[in-house]
Formats: C-alpha cells, sequence, structure tokens
C-alpha cells in the first residue's frame, strides 16, 4: 500500500520525493534514503484520469458511476484522485461533446436532422 503526503510518497518499504517537478505529465522522483539509486514515476493518477474522460464523453452512463467502476480498477489513482476533481473533468469533458442549445425549435429540428446517427437511441 502506497502513502502519500505532500511532497513524499511511501511505496513497499521505500520512501521517495519529488524530483525537478513535472515533464508531460510524468512526475519524477528519487529515493529519499542516502546513496539509494531508487526512482519512481508517477503515472497512475494521469491514466485514471483519462480512462475517466474518455468513458464521459463516450458513454451516457452517470458520472458517479464511472468514477466508483474505475475507482475499483485503478485503487490507488483512485485514492490520489478524488471525486470533486474527477468530475469537473468529466462534466468538462462531456460539455465539450454535447452541442450548444439552438435558439429556436425550428433550429434544434434542422440540427436533429442534420446528425440523424448522432442522435439515436439504442
Amino acid at each position: 500500500m502506497s502513502d502519500f503526503t505532500m511532497n513524499n510518497i511511501s511505496h513497499e518499504g521505500f520512501t521517495y520525493k519529488m524530483n525537478s517537478g513535472e515533464k508531460k505529465g510524468i512526475r519524477y522522483m528519487v529515493c529519499c534514503q542516502k546513496f539509494c539509486k531508487g526512482s519512481a514515476k508517477r503515472l497512475l493518477k494521469k491514466q485514471f484520469r483519462l480512462v475517466l474522460v474518455q468513458r464521459a464523453v463516450n458513454e451516457t452512463t452517470r458520472l458517479r458511476d464511472i468514477y466508483d467502476e474505475e475507482s475499483i480498477r485503478y485503487v490507488r489513482a483512485a485514492e490520489q484522485y478524488s471525486w470533486p476533481l474527477a468530475e469537473m473533468s468529466m462534466r468538462h469533458a462531456r460539455r465539450k461533446n454535447v452541442p450548444a442549445l439552438p435558439p429556436t425549435l425550428v433550429a434544434l429540428a434542422d440540427n436533429l436532422e442534420a446528425n440523424v446517427d448522432r442522435y439515436t437511441c439504442c
């Protein structure tokens, strides 16, 4: 089990500290013990977030249900990426995928007829 503090992460008996920030979404860490050459990368949270956002865009399932299902698969990442943070990202991704509401019913009908494949059920 891993423990997370503000700057240190303990995992399998070793304690790591952040090393020079973040590059391309990967946080690099080094061992805190003197003369230890151990290192680690922190990617779980990023992968967990990516899966949540993808499912939010592609599915119509409730966002909380998606989070609960994926948090079972990514237990450690779910500890670090809480529901309120995930909800914001998932809502934003889903909102970007939904078209703006037309100002009139005629415009809505035209939009639905133009995109029949996109708005069919089942």
